[in-house]
């Protein structure tokens, strides 16, 4: 795992849902009707490594509803930043 900083659930064209809170290896989200199946975990290669923009239309690609961010990695590719990061 890239980054084990505060979680972020955001849908996939960019939209943030909210965080998502981590008790050891149980993950709860925003919404309890969300499903791991439509979810799009990019802490972890090779989403980490790519633009947010880029793992935001992989994740529509691969029809995913939903992207797990680093917060501080989301907030970096808002309009205004570079969306390198």
């Amino acid at each position: 795992m890239a980054n084990d900083g505060e979680l972020l659930l955001v849908t996939a064209d960019g939209g943030p849902v909210g965080p998502v809170t981590v008790q050891g290896v149980d993950f709860t989200f925003p919404d309890p009707s969300i499903r791991w199946v439509w979810v799009l975990d990019a802490r972890h290669t090779p989403y980490d490594e790519l633009p947010v923009r880029e793992v935001l239309t992989r994740a529509s690609n691969v029809r995913k509803k939903y992207v797990l961010l680093d917060r501080a990695r989301y907030e970096a590719s808002l309009p205004g930043a570079d969306l390198v990061s």
